[in-house]
């Protein structure tokens, strides 16, 4: 996840004009010049490195593998004119598992919750998802 999001601001960063990217391996930051030296000082204190955790290794892997299995979506609907709101699916999401006829509960545990409220969805349908929202944020 850090180097992605590492990635990500490094490709904002080059597409500003005028903004200079540099790279520096870890360990060798004494080989920058005095310039580079001076502005990453300034943000990053290689005085306070100790402070900097070590990587966990695999920890990216883990954090994909727990979202396989906690990820849970709930679909409310009052079709039968009752409303209700059993599991679907566990596991990996898709756009395509949502559909604007009803309401659903994206419950993703350390995560978050989320309510998708589809467009033709009844005030029922979303009224119930966000009360089960809810009640899944207060558990």
């Amino acid at each position: 996840m850090e180097r992605i999001t590492a990635s990500g601001l490094a490709n904002k960063l080059r597409d500003n004009l005028g903004e200079e990217i540099v790279h520096v391996r870890d360990g060798e930051e004494e080989d920058m010049v005095e310039e580079e030296l001076e502005t990453w000082n300034k943000h990053l204190p290689l005085e306070e490195r100790e402070k900097v955790r070590e990587e966990i290794k695999g920890n990216d892997r883990k954090m994909s593998d727990n979202l396989e299995k906690e990820i849970s979506l709930y679909r409310c609907s009052d079709i039968t004119g009752k409303l209700e709101i059993p599991l679907i699916k566990k596991g990996r999401l898709h756009y395509s598992d949502l559909t604007e006829d009803d309401a659903f509960i994206v419950e993703a545990g350390d995560l978050g919750v989320w309510v998708w409220l589809g467009r033709r969805s009844t005030e029922q349908e979303r009224g119930g998802a966000m009360a089960v929202g809810e009640g899944f944020i207060k558990d």
